[in-house]
């Protein structure tokens, strides 16, 4: 049964790892094919900040807020709506007002410039970065790490167990 639950772990801590690592991977490329990407002016038409918790150990809550910023741009006459501010994991902010602070660049009814994809213009970004790829990339990595200190112990028990 050591085994089987050892096994178990490192195969979904792998494979999480793995995904974070590609994630972080895809967006740091979409963040430098932007860069050379046309651009349009578009209008921001509603900013909103969502409040998400989750609970602690202890029962505490705990909040994050994340701002939003949707925005309106046309390109070849067609109309399009997004709310990417850049490529990577969203930024939730532990902090109302920092997210305040992120809306603020943006104000209501104000001209925006908006990065689209030539090849797909429905995706588009406010800002040709990435969020919070190197931070998944090093939990990605990590994970991987900890993968490794999973199943090195399970096949040196199998190994004794052979011997």
């Amino acid at each position: 049964i050591l085994f089987l639950v050892g096994g178990l772990a490192f195969f979904i801590v792998t494979t999480l790892g793995i995904i974070l690592i590609i994630l972080s991977v895809r967006s740091k490329k979409k963040a430098q094919a932007s860069t050379q990407w046309p651009s349009v002016a578009g209008q921001v038409s509603n900013l909103e900040i969502t409040r998400n918790n989750s609970q602690d150990a202890d029962g505490n809550l705990d909040y994050t807020y994340t701002p939003i910023v949707h925005y309106s741009y046309t390109v070849g006459g067609q109309t399009f709506t997004s709310d990417k501010i850049a490529f990577g994991a969203v930024r939730n902010y532990s902090l109302e007002n920092k997210a305040r602070e992120v809306l603020a660049q943006y104000p209501l009814g104000s001209p925006a410039t908006v990065y689209y994809n030539p090849q797909n213009p429905a995706e588009a970004v406010l800002k040709v970065s990435s969020s919070g790829g190197r931070v998944t990339l090093i939990i990605g990595i990590a994970l991987l790490v900890i993968s490794l200190c999973v199943i090195c112990p399970l096949f040196g028990y199998l190994l004794y167990q052979n011997l």
